[in-house]
């Protein structure tokens, strides 16, 4: 506009001076010719030639003729510059009607000093003329000029033109940050038209499905749907087509790779700028790993379910869910149970501290165990094993508690009638205890007697009667000596028995010195060696302690092969324990043997082979037993005996382990 402005300037600047020289010489031209005029007389006259008047209106009438003239010229410029100009004939009209009005006032300058009227009148009709076209022109165009807006309205106009474009602008930008957004979007997201295909096709359609976009586009999308799924394609679309959205739509998609994967879709209709339904944009999340981590969730569900009774309690006890197997077992529907506190099922048998230290647990976010026994709707008593388990806030406080009970009913029944078992057998045992130590305590006087008496026959009459005879009182000798024996052994199994109650921290070293004293008769003749190293110390009964060791290393020696014996004793702790060995190389016990040599009165060899009455393994496990210890045998015939035993650590020895561990 600048440049175009001072190209018009420079116009008129130039045009101006021309025009003033050509009024100029004309003046001088009629100047010369002034004798020449007709019979009119020129304006001259009326002005007297006052040359003040005559310049005056000579230079009036010249600036108005260029005004006029350069007006039209202006507009041609305007025009030639393909300025875009409403109502062009009017436009023309206005030029014409301009020149003719200029070309009036340059005869007025002519007529000055000539007197051609009749052309200034020509002139002067031709521009009314013109004038009165340009007016009848004008006449019909007068509501489109006043439908013109204002300038005021240009403005505005201007300015919402102005913002349409920046908001277009903007548009585009949004445009092309949301195709960015579409591009990058980890979801399969793609556009169909409502024949099924597919228009576009973003990367995370192809790295759900496999398909590029040169391989999809063009394609119908039921490429990607399993035939099972077909109808469900077109309900979709034509729902779409009817205005209508399609949310979270869990169905299957087809992979390139004929592979299946689950997905949630979103469909929604695509418009155009009529707002008509042209297609549908569809938007694929991968629910796979949901669908699987959903259905293995289930099924420990089922599985959890078909084990153990759940229920879920707001903080103030109130149950807000409960499962059918509780509902079973409680005898209540899950309609009675909603809104109810859980001592609903309370049976009353708990004391109240009990319930106030299960309260405490939980109230401080800890998980609590233990053994409850509940009531059904029917009054029906039952036990449950019971966990609850706290679900903590945001402020770290429980929200609500669950409790997984398994019904442990039979297994208490069970307890309470071993328990019951248990009692009777101690008291059987107690009786049969003192039972054997009164039988055998009171039995040894008579049987006593009988063996003196016999005795005295023997020495009296043998010989004397017939050689039967003789055979008869030897035995009955001989069955009252195993008969004194096997009470004698009786007694003492009774007593081990009887006798274990004083229990303290005792030497090993010690117990196993006292037994090899006892045995040293038996050590010297068979010639065994008895080793062992340094034994710990055991809370025990020393008697019975040194009566177990003599018993084992006895039947070492007993039951020795044809080398001379050799007894190997040594300790091993077992964390709270010491496990003993006793090994030996004699004749060895067959594996099928290992249970019943520790019975009573259990023999493997007849008393001509080896001597005694079966009894010394039995009081060996009798005395390990109530120790609280085990005893058992490894053993292969004819390859020597290891007889392994387990006694309680002394509190000192126990500690000492500890801090070394």
């Amino acid at each position: 506009m600048k440049h175009l402005s001072a190209h018009r300037l420079m116009t008129a600047g130039i045009t101006i001076p021309v025009a003033l020289a050509l009024l100029w010489f004309m003046a001088q031209a009629v100047g010369n010719t002034a004798a020449r005029s007709s019979d009119f007389m020129p304006h001259g006259f009326c002005y007297l030639w006052n040359p003040r008047i005559v310049w005056l209106h000579v230079i009036s009438d010249g600036l108005l003729t260029l005004s006029y003239y350069c007006i039209p010229l202006l507009f041609i410029v305007s025009i030639r510059r393909e300025l875009v100009l409403p109502f062009t004939r009017v436009f023309w009209m206005f030029v014409g009607f301009i020149l003719s009005c200029g070309t009036i006032h340059l005869i007025e300058i002519w007529n000055i000093w000539h007197s051609d009227y009749v052309l200034s009148g020509a002139v002067k009709a031709f521009t009314a003329l013109i004038s009165a076209a340009t007016v009848v022109m004008l006449i019909p165009l007068v509501p489109e000029i006043i439908a013109l807006p204002s300038r005021l309205q240009l403005q505005k106009l201007n300015g919402q033109l102005h913002e349409e474009m920046a908001e277009r602008k903007r548009a585009e930008a949004r445009n092309l940050r949301l195709a960015a957004i579409v591009d990058s979007s980890d979801n399969a997201i793609l556009s169909k038209d409502l024949s099924g295909t597919i228009t576009s096709w973003n990367k995370g359609a192809e790295g759900l499905y496999g398909y590029s976009e040169d391989e999809i586009v063009g394609q119908n999308v039921r490429l990607i749907v399993p035939g099972n799924g077909y109808a469900d394609e077109d309900c979709i679309l034509a729902k779409i087509a009817e205005g209508h959205q399609v949310t979270r739509y869990e169905t299957t998609r087809k992979r390139k790779d004929g592979s299946e994967v689950q997905v949630s879709l979103s469909v929604s209709p695509l418009r155009d700028e009529s707002g008509r339904i042209v297609g549908a944009s569809s938007i694929a999340h991968d629910i796979t790993e949901r669908v699987a981590a959903e259905q293995a969730l289930r099924e420990q569900k089922y599985a959890f379910d078909q084990h153990a009774d759940v229920s879920t309690t707001d903080v103030d006890g109130r149950i807000t869910y409960a499962n059918d197997r509780f509902c079973s077992i409680s005898k209540y529907s899950r309609e009675e149970l909603m809104g109810q506190n859980h001592r609903i099922v309370n049976s009353g048998l708990h004391p109240k501290e009990f319930f106030r230290q299960l309260w405490d647990t939980i109230g401080r976010g800890e998980v609590w165990h233990g053994e409850i026994r509940n009531r059904a709707k029917d009054g029906a008593l039952y036990w449950s094993h019971t966990t609850i388990v706290p679900f903590l806030g945001a402020d770290g406080t429980p929200r609500q508690y669950m409790a997984i009970r398994a019904n442990i009913t039979e297994r208490k029944l069970a307890e309470e009638r071993l328990a019951g078992k248990i009692r009777e057998l101690a008291r059987s045992n107690a009786e049969l205890e003192q039972f054997a130590y009164v039988a055998s305590h009171d039995l040894q006087e008579p049987l006593r007697m009988v063996a003196n008496y016999t005795q005295l026959l023997a020495e009296r009459y043998r010989g004397k009667l017939d050689e039967q005879a003789d055979k008869y009182i030897h035995y009955a000798i001989d069955g009252a000596t195993r008969m004194q024996a096997m009470i004698q052994d009786l007694l003492t199994y009774s007593r081990a028995g009887r006798q274990g109650n004083n229990i303290h921290n005792i030497d090993v070293n010690t117990a196993v010195q006292a037994a090899l004293e006892n045995l040293e008769p038996v050590i010297r003749e068979s010639g065994a060696a008895v080793k062992y190293d340094r034994l710990p110390t055991v809370e025990a009964n020393a008697i019975q302690i040194t009566q177990l060791f003599q018993n084992l290393i006895g039947n070492a020696i007993k039951f020795r092969g044809k080398l001379p014996p050799v007894v190997q004793i040594a300790a091993e702790q077992n964390g709270d324990e010491w496990v003993f060995s006793v090994a030996d190389n004699g004749i060895g016990i067959a594996a099928e043997h290992s249970q019943i040599i520790f019975a009573i009165f259990q023999r493997l060899h007849t008393r001509n082979e080896y001597s005694g009455n079966g009894i010394g393994l039995a009081i060996c496990k009798k005395i390990v037993e109530r120790h609280g210890g085990r005893i058992w045998v490894e053993s292969k015939e004819g390859q020597g005996a290891t007889f392994k035993f387990t006694l309680p650590a002394a509190e000192a020895t126990t500690r000492n382990a500890s801090a070394a561990g």
